[in-house]
């Protein structure tokens, strides 16, 4: 509000003549800010050439502003405020759900209107980060305990041992943190994350904490060009439940009371602005949050494309049709794969099986890898979060013993030989044999065999590649029409940087020889990996592209029981 100071003195002093200056206090000034662009590129690992990269997601850490790459290569980020940044940019070149290529930059931004031009910035492959968290009491007891890479959405969980595995992570220098009730934030400082790479051994070891109450901590939100930033609802949430709420002050100030240490999502809504969401954040009363920012391109153009919304077929700029958009002027969400209201970048928990996903990709505190996109992994109609055996098809769900690991699956947790066994008969007309885990399906054409066989297949331990193995046979065992091959596999458990489209089913000699079937194809969308057999013998999914020397994802072996196949 303008204040005329020089009305109310002449009045006082009560002049008639000759007061005409105006002592008129000037507006507020808007927050001072700046902007980061840069272009994006990665190398074709087929070709070497140099790409420029179309769609790849760029976002400030900690902020909520999130961009797409143009079709050169190119990104602007607007409106930041003052200060030290990290930019993340992914890119999910095969569309599987798996940002195979990634890169991490600092921006430190000091003046007003500065444009930091970044240059060239060169997507790699990502990185993991493997090591152990261990409570004060002792080596074992330690699953469920939260590990994570501050300012990201990477997260994972300790299996009983304390061991866990952080996937995906950007190349550089990382920060490692871990979080349990009743004890203090571990950390682990400069750990280096090399691309394609794993790093182990890294290690952290959690102090308890005396009793503590609930806390508060502060933030600001920066609201375009405004200078009155009053007004902004700033919620925290666990999924789809509030836990905490606050408003800011003119100066864009707030204060979230009443919180408990864990791992939320944190929303900032304004009036005609996009909300800004800043998802897995870690909350613990050290925990420092950076300024969130609302910004929008103009009042009928929220991407700031140069289409008024009325127009474009594509309000929030992320690369997603309004139509095809479930969250179509939210440029950070598109889709919600369980349908319970709360985005996918924001859900923990995406097929709403009952299972943090962060749990479904490591065998963690229930001692399973499940898919956390497919609700029901093995396929016999129980959800994951219900199924006493999650990880193999058991429709009876028997538990003899009451420990919530049924009795089909029991001799598998933690075997380091063959379990689970299932047996299909096959006749000249045909069948399919379904794996035990429910993943593998070999279907038989009909004339394959000559007469009724049964196959069998047992499931091996997991893999820390994609988790299912098995053994079937015998070796050098025929059809005389091939039979295919189907594997389901999980690209949050591929080789750091392999996308989905980077694999073939093969043969795998006994001492460690690849022979690629050439007639593979992949299902990105299905997840799945198939291939004509032609013969039994150990069979297994491996990487065609990068890395050159191909790793093992899952391994088949053929068996069968009964009369040879016909053709043998």
């Amino acid at each position: 509000m303008r204040r005329s100071v020089g009305v109310l003195l002449c009045g006082i002093l009560g002049v008639s003549v000759g007061c005409t200056r105006d002592f008129t206090l000037p507006e507020p000034l808007p927050p001072p800010s700046a902007t980061v662009s840069g272009r994006l590129t990665a190398v074709d690992g087929e070709t070497a050439r140099l790409l420029l990269v179309e769609g790849a997601r760029v976002e400030v850490e900690g902020t909520g502003v999130v961009t797409y790459s143009d079709a050169s290569g190119g990104f602007v980020l607007t409106g930041l405020p003052l200060g030290r940044h990290v930019v993340l940019a992914r890119w999910d070149r095969d569309g599987d759900g798996v940002f195979d290529r990634q890169r991490r930059e600092e921006a430190l931004v000091q003046a007003a209107g500065q444009d930091l031009y970044l240059g060239d910035l060169a997507l790699e492959k990502p990185g993991e980060v493997a090591g152990r968290v261990t409570r004060s009491e002792g080596e074992t007891g330690n699953a469920g305990i939260l590990v994570y890479v501050p300012g990201t959405s990477l997260t994972s969980v300790t299996a009983d041992d304390g061991s866990f595995r952080l996937r995906d992570v950007p190349p550089g220098i990382a920060t490692v943190e871990a979080m349990a009730d009743g004890y203090a934030v571990g950390r682990a400082e400069r750990v280096p994350v090399v691309s394609g790479l794993v790093t182990s051994d890294v290690s952290i070891a959690l102090e308890p904490l005396p009793s503590q109450g609930a806390f508060e901590l502060s933030g600001e939100v920066f609201v375009g060009d405004l200078a009155d930033r009053s007004g902004v609802t700033v919620r925290l949430y666990d999924g789809s439940t509030l836990v905490a709420e606050a408003g800011t002050d003119a100066e864009g100030n707030y204060t979230l009371s009443g919180l408990t240490q864990g791992v939320f999502d944190l929303e900032a809504t304004y009036p005609g602005y996009p909300p800004a969401r800043v998802p897995r954040i870690a909350i613990h009363p050290q925990a420092v949050l950076a300024p969130i920012v609302l910004r929008r391109g103009s009042a009928d153009d929220l991407d700031g494309d140069g289409l008024s919304d009325a127009v474009d077929p594509d309000v929030d700029g992320d690369g997603v049709p309004n139509d095809d958009d479930l969250f179509p002027s939210d440029p950070a969400q598109a889709s919600d794969s369980d349908g319970d209201g709360v985005g996918d970048t924001f859900d923990r928990d995406r097929d709403g099986d009952g299972i943090p996903d962060e749990e479904e990709i490591v065998r963690g505190a229930d001692g399973w890898i499940t898919d956390p996109e497919l609700a029901d992994t093995d396929g016999d109609g129980i959800p994951d979060g219900d199924d006493v055996c999650p990880a193999h098809r058991d429709p009876d769900q028997r538990d003899s013993d009451g420990d919530g690991v049924g009795d089909v699956c029991a001799p598998c947790r933690g075997a380091e030989g063959p379990c689970a066994l299932v047996a299909q008969p096959i006749d000249p007309n045909g069948g399919t044999l379904v794996t035990p885990d429910g993943r593998g399906r070999l279907a038989v054409p009909a004339g394959a065999v000559g007469e009724t066989i049964t196959l069998t297949a047992t499931d091996l331990p997991e893999t820390e590649v994609v988790g299912s193995a098995y053994e079937l046979g015998p070796d050098g065992t025929t059809f005389a029409t091939p039979a295919v091959l189907s594997i389901r596999f999980q690209p949050s458990q591929l080789p750091p940087g392999v996308a989905s489209t980077d694999l073939a089913i093969a043969y795998l000699g006994a001492t460690g020889g690849v022979s690629p079937i050439p007639e593979s194809t992949v299902d990105v969308e299905a997840r799945t990996i198939s291939a004509p057999v032609a013969h039994f013998s150990r069979l297994g999914i491996v990487v065609l592209a990068e890395p050159a020397a191909p790793a093992p994802v899952a391994v088949v072996r053929f068996e069968a029981e009964g009369r040879a196949l016909a053709g043998n």
